[in-house]
């Protein structure tokens, strides 16, 4: 079972290093899927770890591995009537960066274009969490 983090200032980045986590596994969905805001995507910390070391081993070094955003901004989105969760978009910026681009998602799996939209995030490196998930 996973364990919960007591203090909110970890909250933001644990929260959505496990949700990158969860989204970037391949999975199969309905499209006509009805979504309820409890979907369960949680994971363990040790399957947490394992999915972040695979990523970084496929990647150059320099290479974005995370973004830290603000809880007021995710709150902002999670906040809209009807948003049941987000869509995390792979982007890249116009001088080919990658970033990711977050928008809030109703019930009917619609993205919520005309709410609030997350890009810029402090990217890591070189923001990182200095205990890093990788080395659970």
């Amino acid at each position: 079972m996973a364990q919960r983090i007591h203090h909110t200032h970890h909250l933001v980045p644990s929260f959505f290093i496990l949700l990158l986590l969860a989204f970037c596994q391949s999975r199969s969905y309905s499209q006509d899927v009805i979504l309820s805001g409890y979907e369960d995507f949680l994971i363990p910390l040790q399957n947490a770890s394992q999915l972040v070391k695979n990523f970084q081993k496929s990647v150059a070094p320099g290479s974005l591995l995370a973004k830290y955003y603000s809880m007021n901004d995710l709150k902002l989105v999670l906040a809209q009537p009807d948003c049941v969760g987000v869509r995390i978009y792979y982007a890249k910026n116009s001088d080919g960066s990658p970033t990711l681009v977050i928008v809030g998602v109703d019930s009917h799996n619609n993205d919520m274009v005309n709410g609030p939209l997350i890009d810029t995030g402090y990217p890591c490196p070189p923001f990182c969490d200095t205990v890093h998930i990788v080395r659970h």
